[in-house]
C-alpha cells in the first residue's frame, strides 16, 4: 500500500479530504513476530520502492518507527513519502493530523 503525501487521485489509498498536507506524524508498530519493511522512494535514487536496492527501514518485533511528515515551518516534507511493503508482517499504522486552520 502506498501512502502518498501529495495528490494522486488514481491511488485508491489516497486521502481525498486532507491530501496529506496537514499530516504531522506517522507511526508504525509491528503486531506480529515478523519483520516489517517501510520503504522511502524519494531516498532510493530511482530504485523501485520495496526492492532490495531501495532505501528501507526494517521494523523488528516490539519496535516502532516514527515519521515526522511536517517541516518545522509547518509545511509538508515530501521526502517522507513512504510505503509499507506488501507481505512484510502485520503493522498498526497511526497517523496524527494537524487540524489547525490557517487563514
Amino acid at each position: 500500500m502506498w501512502d502518498f503525501l501529495l495528490p494522486n487521485p488514481l491511488d485508491s489509498h489516497y486521502d481525498q479530504i486532507t491530501r496529506g498536507h496537514n499530516r504531522f506524524l506517522t507511526a508504525y508498530i509491528p503486531l506480529d513476530d515478523q519483520d516489517s519493511l517501510i520503504s522511502f522512494p524519494k531516498h532510493s535514487q530511482g530504485k523501485k520502492a520495496c526492492s532490495p536496492e531501495a532505501f528501507s527501514v526494517a521494523l523488528k518485533p516490539r519496535s516502532a518507527l516514527l515519521i515526522f511528515n511536517m517541516l518545522p515551518n509547518g509545511n509538508l516534507d515530501s521526502k517522507t513519502l513512504h510505503q509499507h511493503c506488501e507481505g512484510q508482517g502485520l503493522t498498526l499504522t497511526i497517523r496524527l493530523w494537524n487540524l489547525a486552520i490557517h487563514s
